[in-house]
């Protein structure tokens, strides 16, 4: 996630942010770009919490809805997890193809050695 979209999901300065994290608008201001899975989590859980501290308990049965933002945030994380999964399976696939095609190879090389052997015995 980057810092941008933290800021848009939590409030518009550093200290709105820090309140709703849970520490001082300096250490948001010294947040990487590129932000750390543990931050990551802590927005997430701090934008979850502001959306529904405004409802009550009773409100949340039924389709709970997100901040547009944060949606799109874990549906594109999500869909890269799917992505590098299928990259791993092709990748795993290839991979055995290949030792499947080396292992046929040898076969057929020893199948011939043995022939050749057999008649010129």
């Amino acid at each position: 996630m980057k810092k941008t979209i933290a800021m848009k999901l939590l409030g518009p300065t550093a200290d709105d942010v820090a309140r709703r994290v849970g520490c001082t608008g300096a250490a948001v201001r010294k947040w990487p770009d590129d932000l750390p899975p543990r931050l990551v989590d802590r927005v997430i859980a701090a934008s979850v919490r502001e959306h529904f501290t405004h409802r009550p308990a009773a409100g949340l049965t039924g389709n709970v809805s997100l901040h547009p933002d944060l949606f799109a945030y874990l549906w594109h994380e999500a869909l890269m997890a799917r992505v590098e999964e299928a990259k791993r399976c092709n990748a795993e696939a290839l991979a055995a193809r290949i030792e499947n095609r080396r292992k046929a190879k040898v076969a057929a090389r020893s199948q011939r050695f043995t022939q050749v052997s057999q008649e010129a015995a």
